[in-house]
This record gives structure tokens, sequence and C-alpha cells, in this order.
């Protein structure tokens, strides 16, 4: 029995505790693996979501221009309108259908990319056309930096990793430290002898108990100069200091990455009211030239224009909505509970 070099079940444990901290490591790994990927699949849904809301606000707009073209016709017949009215109104149309073209295409690059990032874009599903079932959130979330910090650190892979390695250096130090002590080890030992000249009958004497032997004693050795042992242990001293710089260095990463979050989320949602309020002057304006043109006192352009700035007033809205939901998936990465905010579950597999 050791006394001091590699006594107690601590130290004869240390490879055993470093093996089940590195399995620890591993699924730390496939949990951050998986989290940027769910977020590259929400990134590309909301660039599909906004392409195909792109798409609508085109459509929305050749229809108003369809609509002025008609308008300006009825009024040219009239003679309250001059011909290049409708010529104007025919060239905005004509742009629309061409700008239309264009969305369509986006949208069906978009879709494959979102199928590609799921792992199901195949040749059967190339083309095909599927629903966004969600929507931007329309409640804002609230959140300070010292709760996302905070939920950071108890969530994040990449944090759960450094106090493993800061574990295990610890580990390695406590071990290595141990490795200087000097050998003492306590033996005792038993035994019978059997005296005769034959096997069997040497075997029976031994019921006497008259020629059993034993012994009692310490064992002691110091290694001169130790020069391996001390230099491990400075060695893991030195692991161990690293792997608390790199966790100080992290904890700093953190804090940034979740301020820049935050920043990111806050500003997304100040350009969802500005563009709101944007969108719905623009059907103001929109409404008021339409009037004004029907009456004679415009003409086809300032209804043009009006058309056009209504229809940047909505695609704005749109991206700042979406933006808004990326901002968001990127708070709930860096803060690590991505899985947990989508309902996900890793089930691992079992530990040896």
């Amino acid at each position: 029995q050791d006394l001091l070099k590699d006594f107690g079940t601590g130290i004869n444990r240390t490879s055993i505790l470093i093996a089940r901290n590195n399995w620890k490591v591993s699924e730390e790994e496939l949990r951050n693996t998986t989290i940027q990927r769910l977020f590259e699949v929400e990134r590309a849904y909301w660039d599909l979501y906004f392409a195909v809301a792109d798409l609508g606000v085109s459509e929305m707009h050749l229809e108003r221009a369809r609509k002025l073209v008609k308008q300006a016709e009825a009024l040219e017949e009239v003679g309250l309108s001059p011909a290049i009215d409708v010529t104007w109104a025919e060239t905005m149309a004509a742009a629309q259908e061409t700008a239309i073209l264009q969305a369509q295409n986006r949208a069906r690059k978009l879709r494959h990319r979102l199928l590609r990032v799921l792992g199901i874009l195949d040749v059967e599903r190339v083309g095909a056309d599927f629903e966004l079932a969600d929507s931007p959130a329309t409640e804002p979330v609230k959140a300070s930096l010292a709760q996302a910090v905070r939920i950071a650190k108890q969530a994040r892979p990449d944090y759960a990793q450094a106090e493993l390695a800061i574990g295990n250096s610890e580990l390695q130090r406590r071990f290595t430290k141990n490795q200087r002590l000097p050998t003492l080890q306590l033996f005792g030992e038993y035994g019978f002898a059997g005296m005769d000249d034959s096997l069997g009958d040497s075997v029976d004497v031994l019921d006497d108990g008259d020629f059993g032997s034993w012994q009692l004693g310490l064992r002691f050795a110091v290694p001169l100069p130790n020069r391996t042992a001390r230099s491990e242990y400075r060695a893991a001293q030195l692991q161990y200091q690293q792997a608390r710089v790199r966790l100080d260095a992290l904890t700093e990463t953190i804090t940034r990455e979740v301020a820049d979050a935050l920043a990111d989320l806050e500003a997304a949602e100040k350009r969802i009211e500005t563009t709101d309020r944007a969108r719905r002057l623009a059907e103001s304006l929109l409404s008021a030239e339409d009037m004004s043109y029907s009456l004679g006192r415009s003409d086809s352009l300032d209804v043009l224009d009006a058309q056009a700035a209504l229809a940047a007033a909505e695609r704005n809205e749109v991206r700042a909505r979406t933006d808004y939901a990326t901002a968001l998936t990127n708070l709930y990465k860096v803060q690590g509970n991505l899985l947990e905010q989508k309902g996900i579950a890793l089930k691992p597999p079992q530990s040896p």
C-alpha cells in the first residue's frame, strides 16, 4: 500500500476523471456544431422569407402600375391627361415585370440554399415550391447585458469546454505534484512451508501451523535528483495558468459578442418602428397623389414616384422585421441556448 506517492483514490482516478471530462468536451463540441448549423438554417430561412416578401412587394407595385395605366388611358380619352402619362405608366409596369422575374429567380435560388443547409436538396426537390410557415416575431424580446452574459456562461459550449480544460489541468497538476514525493510502501506477507519427501504429505502438514512465516515492513525510496517529476509538475502548472487565461479571454469575447448582438437587436427593433411609420406615410402620400391625379392637378410621374416610395417603404419594413428575427437568432447563438429556444434536445451516445 502506497503511503506517499500514488496514495489515495483521488490520485489513482486521475486518468478516469480526465477521460470523463474529455467525453463531456466531445458532447459540448456536438452541441456547438449543431448550434452553428441551426443558425445557418435560420439565417437562410429569413433570407428566403425576405425574398418572397420582396417578390410580393414587386407584384403589388406592378398591380398599382397597371392600374395607373388604365387610369391614364381613361383620362387621356376625355382629354384630362396627355398621352405621355400613359407611356410613363406603361414604362413603369414593364420595369416591374422585369423586377418580378429577377425576384422570382432570387427566391428560387434561396429555396435551393435553404434545402442545401437542411441537407435535403436532391434532384426531386430542386425547383419544388413550399410554404414558409413562420413569420418574424411581433413582440420585442427584452434582455439585459448582465442577464445575457450570465446565460452565456451557463449555456455556451465553448465556455463549458474551457471550464473542463481547467478541470483537467487541475487534475494533472495535482497528479504531477504527487509524483514528486518519495515512494513509501507498506507491505506484509504470510505464508506456509510444507516439509516432507512427497508433495501430498507436505501439504498435509500445513494444518499444523508450525511452519508458517510472515513479514511486515516499509519500503522507502527517494529518487535523486528527480528532475523529470519536477519538470512535469512545472509544465502542469503552466498548463493550468494557460487554461485560466483562456477562460478569462473567452469571458471577454462572450461579453463583446453578447453586447454586439443586443445592440443589433435594439437597432432592428427601432428600425421596425421607423419603417412602419414610413410605410404608413407613403400609403397616405400615394392616396393623396391618386386623388390629385384623378382631379387633373398632377401628372402620372407624381403618382409613379409615390408608388415607388411606397414599394421602397414596404421593402424596408420587411427587411427590418427579418433583420430583427436574424438578430434574435444570433443573440440565442452567442448565448448558447439556441437549441433550447427552438425546442431541440440532443441525445448524445451513452458514455462508456
